[in-house]
């Protein structure tokens, strides 16, 4: 690649950095809205491990459980990492 297209390339990427954080401000995601989705995310994770954890016997129900708090925690910090990558503060 050229000096000339790689250039170009940088700037194109500083401008839909921008943009992106333009629309970041311009549509905040609301902490209602992030809830929601930690909500699905848990209950198909649930639903999702919910199989395994019958076929494993009563120590597969335990495992399970505290995987969805786990999860809930992985799926609640992705959320946080999200906002930050996209300008988002609470």
């Amino acid at each position: 690649m050229s000096e000339e297209d790689e250039k170009a390339e940088a700037k194109l990427a500083r401008l839909g950095e921008r943009l992106g954080r333009g629309f970041a401000k311009l549509h905040p995601i609301s902490e209602k809205h992030l809830e929601a989705v930690r909500h699905a995310v848990r209950e198909r994770w649930q639903e999702k491990h919910k199989g395994a954890s019958h076929s494993e016997g009563g120590q597969g129900e335990k495992t399970a459980e505290s995987g969805a708090g786990q999860e809930h925690e992985k799926a609640a910090s992705k959320g946080q990492e999200k906002e930050q990558e996209h300008g988002h503060e609470h």
